[in-house]
């Protein structure tokens, strides 16, 4: 092999790595930031939902780095880690909510037919 294939090849290999070792790090931060979320109690996840829901991306990133009460334990690089947790907090208890409605409707369903074949 010429020395300038095994110089591309290296640098290619090392590129390889770094990626790797970017979505590792990236995938312990957002477990790291879960594992936060999951610790705040009710009423503090109810106001980061609704300052989530209210906020521009960039304007919540403000409000919690500036204004909250977990400001002084956050920085500017946990932000999309966070934003992150919420919305996927926000997309499976959506998904609950919609499942237990759907369980529900097919339940008085099925109760109204089990009344009318009573009847």
């Amino acid at each position: 092999m010429k020395q300038g294939k095994k110089w591309k090849l290296e640098e290619g290999m090392k590129e390889v790595k770094n990626e790797v070792k970017k979505d590792i790090d990236g995938k312990e931060e957002k477990k790291k930031w879960m594992k936060w979320w999951k610790e705040r109690n009710e009423k503090d996840k109810s106001e980061m939902i609704e300052k989530f829901e209210q906020l521009s991306s960039s304007d919540f990133g403000s409000w919690i780095l500036n204004h909250s009460k977990w400001k002084n334990h956050l920085n500017n690089e946990n932000i999309p880690a966070i934003y992150a947790a919420i919305q996927t907090y926000i997309d499976y208890h959506f998904t609950d909510d919609v499942l237990f409605f759907f369980f529900l409707f097919k339940l008085q369903k099925s109760i109204d037919n089990l009344c009318h074949f009573i009847k």
